[in-house]
């Protein structure tokens, strides 16, 4: 962290510092508070201009009781934890207030210049959005500017992953259970003859879910359906209309895994409303992308087609928070640069928030 939490002085010259000769002993809380009640001052010695290198190792600037800390970009509060400027890189962190310190984890992230925050101890040398000052990476599931990047080189956090797969595994589970309830209601309360039930079947077979489709093809392929035995066209296939249930039990737990990750997304957005926007985005793009992927990933197998969706579903989530944030971004002026509090500060939050 840098931190500067003992002073001393070798005042006698004998080569060893005892308890007479510390001159400042700082302790501090997580965002850089500087704890209270025994951080006392222990000797006249030391140099009182060396002594205003505290947290973080930054100059504390106590002038005119502003008690702030000047990390090299901005003006850092440690008692409000919070930057009393607005970060130079703000549009690059749609999620983030420009005044939070360290994504509001100092646990984990650390901001050595005010510019933007990285894992404590791994700041690693290299530049993201052409200015040299940026030496820090992309924070999980924030993408570049338009300026540093294009939306291919977007990162995705393993939240949003875990929200867009589960959207496609709970489409796919929840849709293959309606649809067979569906169609078990029209085989039980319709009189129907085989050429009706078998033109029920192929019709409900084009409506599958990739994924579903794909393992039933493996066990039941439609084109094997011709020289199946004939059975009553009024009694439904019990083994089916299991498996139908325990995937629609599956599409539920997936489902509320999803809806918790978009609860987490959004509960982090500074702008609720353009993060709920956004994840409707996701979950439509997920779904999607999964079933493209899912149905391509088909002829290499059911397992190919799982595969597919899964990564269908993250690549089409990322897509459709793109979409989204573009037409976001796409807002007049006049909208988009509104205030919240009316005295005309530009917001940030339609290309930051989710």
């Amino acid at each position: 962290m840098g931190n500067v939490r003992l002073s001393y002085q070798d005042g006698n010259d004998n080569g060893s510092v005892d308890a007479t000769e510390i001159v400042e002993e700082s302790n501090y809380y997580p965002f850089g508070l500087k704890h209270k009640g025994y951080n006392f001052n222990v000797s006249s010695l030391g140099n009182g201009v060396a002594q205003r290198w505290k947290f973080g190792g930054k100059e504390y600037q106590d002038e005119l009781d502003l008690a702030w800390y000047d990390v090299s970009a901005r003006n850092y509060d440690p008692a409000l934890g919070r930057w009393m400027n607005l970060d130079p890189l703000a549009e690059q962190m749609r999620r983030h207030s420009p005044y939070n310190y360290a994504f509001d984890n100092p646990i984990y992230f650390m901001d050595p210049d005010g510019m933007m925050p990285c894992p404590t101890g791994d700041c690693p040398p290299e530049t993201r959005s052409g200015n040299p000052n940026d030496h820090r990476p992309l924070p999980s599931g924030d993408t570049p500017s338009a300026s540093s990047g294009s939306a291919s080189s977007s990162k995705v956090s393993a939240t949003d992953a875990v929200r867009s797969v589960s959207a496609e595994l709970a489409y796919t589970g929840i849709k293959t259970a309606v649809d067979r309830k569906a169609h078990n209601k029209k085989v039980h309360t319709q009189k129907l003859t085989i050429k009706q039930r078998d033109a029920l079947r192929v019709a409900g077979q084009k409506k599958e879910p990739a994924i579903t489709k794909a393992f039933r093809e493996s066990s039941r392929p439609a084109s094997n359906e011709p020289n199946r035995p004939k059975n009553n066209p009024n009694k439904s296939n019990a083994g089916v209309n299991k498996k139908a249930a325990n995937m629609g039990k599956a599409g539920g737990v997936f489902l509320a895994v999803g809806v918790v990750a978009s609860i987490d997304n959004i509960a982090n957005a500074e702008n609720k409303a353009e993060a709920v926007a956004t994840e409707t985005g996701a979950w439509t793009g997920a779904i999607v992308g999964g079933e493209l992927l899912g149905t391509a990933g088909a002829s290499l197998g059911p397992y190919g087609a799982l595969g597919g969706g899964i990564i269908g579903s993250i690549i089409g989530g990322i897509a459709g928070e793109e979409a989204v944030n573009s037409l976001l971004d796409a807002q007049p002026k006049g909208v988009k640069n509104q205030t919240r509090n009316g005295y005309g500060q530009k917001r940030f939050e339609s290309k930051r928030d989710r």
